[in-house]
């Protein structure tokens, strides 16, 4: 169901709000960084440093952010539910890669955001969880570095790339 379509636009509104609070304040509470809200989409980084922030660490802390966020749009459901609203329910796509980012667009209008082949990759693995029935997938070079084991789902044609991504799926507890 597309909610934009189905909702009035305050609850419309206020559903996407909901959402966007599961997420970023998962995000934010494990170490990562909101770069930007899309549509009833959210970006986020975990950067990586040497001894700080060692990849594995990071990818951990992404793992974890998402498993929250599904936690807590969990818990948010029940009281959605019971006031007749529609479920907040969502996909997460992780990878790891190096991104570019900052502000974007003409002289008379910027947006800073991020791009960068990792960020198609991120985008795409996140569009697979619905065709695989499956809301938490990575790319295998997020679950090689994340210390968690997740379920292998095969290797997939992602549009816009070359060659066929091994993606794994990760349990939302």
């Amino acid at each position: 169901m597309d909610l934009s379509q189905e909702l009035d636009t305050q609850t419309y509104l206020d559903t996407v709000n909901a959402y966007f609070d599961c997420v970023a304040t998962a995000i934010t509470e494990h170490g990562g960084e909101v770069l930007k809200f899309s549509g009833d989409g959210v970006l986020a980084i975990f950067p990586f440093e040497d001894i700080k922030r060692p990849r594995p660490n990071m990818c951990a802390a992404a793992l974890a952010s998402a498993q929250e966020a599904f936690a807590r749009a969990e818990h948010a459901n029940k009281t959605r539910s019971n006031n007749g609203l529609p479920p907040i329910q969502f996909g997460v796509g992780l990878h790891v890669g190096t991104v570019i980012y900052g502000n974007v667009g003409t002289t008379r209008r910027l947006d800073f955001t991020a791009t960068g082949p990792a960020v198609g990759l991120a985008s795409r693995c996140e569009a697979m969880t619905r065709m695989l029935d499956t809301p938490l997938l990575a790319t295998g070079e997020f679950a090689d570095l994340c210390p968690t084991k997740g379920t292998q789902k095969g290797k997939h044609r992602l549009r816009g790339f070359n060659d066929p991504v091994d993606l794994v799926a990760y349990p939302l507890a």
